[in-house]
């Protein structure tokens, strides 16, 4: 095992870099997203954070994708990288997905919207530099069903924020073949 360090990285001057994360609660079954959109001077722009009812993990991270996405159109950004911290989800996106999947309607939704006039970029990011939208779609698991936009950040968040903001690092073990 090999360890690499890990931070939240600012999007370059000009554009706006949202994080996404999905959540899901093993007890209730009840899945929620989040996400935080902020520009290269690493201030909060807007965030939100969706209840969907119950659903899969992948679900959820899906969701967010769509969730996050609205949310930058329709705030204007018209540059915009966006992180997920799940792999398949981010896969899903970003290539050809059969129309038997389950979540084969986010999927397209989240193409549509990529498909507009916008520079818009998908990426996979480690967890521990995506923990503001992790915070974020845990936190909606006690909100009502739908979704919730913040133009502030949620109390609850402002530590993990005060962590990016600083540029603190945190270390991720990594296996090596």
């Amino acid at each position: 095992m090999n360890s690499c360090l890990v931070f939240w990285n600012p999007p370059d001057f000009d554009w706006v870099k949202l994080n996404v994360d999905g959540s899901r609660n093993p007890e209730s079954g009840c899945i929620s997203a989040g996400g935080v959109a902020r520009n290269h001077l690493k201030q909060c722009l807007v965030g939100f954070a969706l209840n969907k009812g119950s659903g899969s993990v992948l679900e959820a991270e899906t969701w967010g994708l769509l969730g996050g996405l609205k949310l930058v159109w329709k705030a204007g950004f018209r540059k915009v990288v966006i992180e997920s911290d799940s792999q398949s989800a981010v896969a899903l996106i970003n290539n050809d997905s059969s129309m038997n999947y389950p979540i084969f309607n986010i999927i397209q939704d989240c193409k549509f919207l990529l498909r507009s006039n916008w520079s818009c970029k998908v990426m996979h990011v480690y967890r521990e530099s995506n923990k503001v939208a992790s915070s974020l779609a845990n936190l909606d698991h006690s909100l009502d069903l739908g979704t919730t936009i913040f133009e502030d950040p949620p109390l609850k968040i402002i530590g993990c924020l005060e962590h990016d903001f600083k540029g603190a690092i945190s270390t991720r073990l990594v296996t090596s073949f």
